[in-house]
Order: structure tokens, then sequence, then C-alpha cells
């Protein structure tokens, strides 16, 4: 845990803003220079890129307040204008309205669009959950294993050693972000890299809770969080517009042979 990177002119720098700066700007660099591969503009990439960053914080934000509503309620004044607690699944929401209204506006087929940014969005979490890990967010459940981790005194775990969580999953999105690349190079339809990452996040997700030492329990029956429930949802609607996109285009194809 490292929550401060370092000091600037008496300033103290998060490690957390640092990595998340990273992640959105290698992220995007990383876009561009698959869009040039691809044939597109890469100033279209670019251009929508703060408007992406931007929607991707309020959802964010905005689904913090999902997860926990009494802080709304409390102070909603405060609640907004606070700087912590944000919210994986609503910044997804956020970007994926973003692009909606971007490529309406610019007139991109939305898959087009979608399918060039999702590997990108996989590589900036994997940088991002790195902030995690040294703000000591998104903690870990306890752990016997060697790469345990203890965070120092002030921590809700400490002293006990606890799962590197944030680590585990920047791995994953990592490994997630190559495989949608490889994805995107066969491309079998539009949109099948885009809800390769919703399916492919879900899982991740849902099984990084299970050591989650955070969890919002929804379901105590089922014992599932709240990050689960969405991961889920996330999961059956990813696998079902994969098949209805592969579906849909071998039935043009077979139409279209003589």
């Amino acid at each position: 845990m490292h929550p401060v990177l370092f000091e600037l002119f008496g300033f103290q720098i998060p490690a957390f803003g640092v990595m998340m700066a990273l992640a959105f700007l290698v992220s995007v660099w990383w876009l561009m220079h698959r869009a040039r591969q691809a044939g597109e503009n890469p100033d279209t990439y670019l251009e929508a890129a703060p408007w992406l960053i931007i929607a991707a914080l309020v959802g964010a934000r905005l689904f913090y307040f999902v997860w926990f509503p009494e802080t709304f309620l409390k102070d909603p004044a405060g609640a907004l204008l606070d700087r912590g607690g944000l919210v994986w699944y609503g910044g997804l929401i956020g970007i994926i309205l973003g692009m909606l209204v971007f490529t309406r506006i610019r007139k991109i087929p939305f898959y087009k669009f979608t399918d060039l940014v999702t590997p990108s969005g996989a590589l900036g979490l994997a940088i991002g959950r790195i902030g995690c890990f040294l703000a000591g967010c998104c903690y870990g459940g306890p752990c016997a294993l060697p790469w345990a981790v203890v965070y120092p005194a002030g921590h809700e775990t400490h002293p006990h050693p606890v799962h590197p969580a944030p680590l585990y999953e920047s791995a994953a999105a990592l490994v997630l972000a190559f495989l949608l690349v490889r994805i995107f190079r066969v491309q079998p339809a539009p949109g099948i890299t885009s809800w390769s990452f919703v399916a492919g996040y879900g899982v991740i997700r849902f099984l990084m809770e299970y050591i989650r030492g955070d969890r919002l329990i929804w379901f105590h029956a089922l014992d599932l969080s709240a990050s689960q429930v969405v991961s889920l949802l996330g999961i059956l609607l990813g696998l079902g517009m994969i098949r209805w996109l592969g579906t849909r285009r071998t039935a043009a194809q077979t139409q279209n042979t003589p």
C-alpha cells in the first residue's frame, strides 16, 4: 500500500490518480495505434477519448450511490463533490452510453467503433487496478498463500495477510485485452469483440468477488454480491448477443450464396 506516490512542491500526488491517468494515456495510445492498423482515422478515436473518460468517471461515481444510497441521501451535495467512491460497472455503463451518443453524432457504425475500443478498455483496467492496490482499496480477503500481503496499520485488514486481489484482476484483464485483440483480428461478426469483453469481464469479476474482502452482499441465501449479480447479467447478455450476432451473420452469408 502506497497511497501517496510522491510530493511535488508541497502537494501530495496520489498513486491512484497517477495510475488512472497512466491507464487512460496508455489505453488511448494503444487505441489510436490499433485504429491505424485497421485503416481507421485515429483522430476520430482521439476526439472521443476525453468524452468517454468523463462518461466513465460520471458513471462510476453515480453507480457508487446505487451501491451505497445512504451516502448520497445523508449529504447529496457533499457526496457528489467528494473525490472517493467509484464503481467499475458504473464506469462501464457510462462508457457504453458515451460511445452510443458519440457514434450517433458522428454517424459511425456502433460496433465498428466499440470493437476497436474494448481491448483498450481492458488494458486500461489492468493498469488502473494497480492503482487500487497501491491505494489499498478493492482489497482481498484472508489468504495463507506465500504471496499474501499485509497492509500497514490503519487499513481495514491490518495486521492480517490478504489476497492482493487488485493484482489478480490486473493480470486477468491484461489476458482479456489480448484475447479481445485475437477475436478482433478474426472478427467473426461485428459486435462479437465488444460482447466478448462484457462476458469475459463478467466471468473475471464474478470469480474475483469470492476472494474480495469488501464484498457488498445482495443475496445472502446464495452468497452473491452486488457485483456478482451484475456480472451474471453481463455473462448471460454477452453470450446471448455473441450467439445471436454469429447466427445472424451466418444466415446473411447463406442468403448471399448463389
